[in-house]
């Protein structure tokens, strides 16, 4: 499961606050592009929804061979 990555993501993309001001310190004059807390939201966003994403695919999955096992043992064809 991606529960770190997906509970990272959240809090990057919730947090009202830079966490490291990343293009400051690799000398990146980004003030007319992006600004860096926007440009947070939006990695975070990113890293959230595909965590999300692949988590909804295991479930699926999941969820599929659970049916399909007790399908299994009730006898039902």
């Amino acid at each position: 499961m991606m529960l770190p990555e997906t509970m990272t993501g959240f809090f990057l993309y919730s947090g009202n606050t830079l966490l490291h001001d990343v293009h400051h310190h690799m000398g990146m004059d980004m003030s007319s592009m992006i600004d860096p807390l926007r440009d947070q939201h939006i990695g975070g966003a990113l890293m959230w929804s595909m965590g999300m994403i692949i988590d909804s695919i295991w479930i699926v999955l999941a969820a599929r061979d659970w049916f399909a096992h007790e399908k299994l043992l009730s006898g039902d064809k």
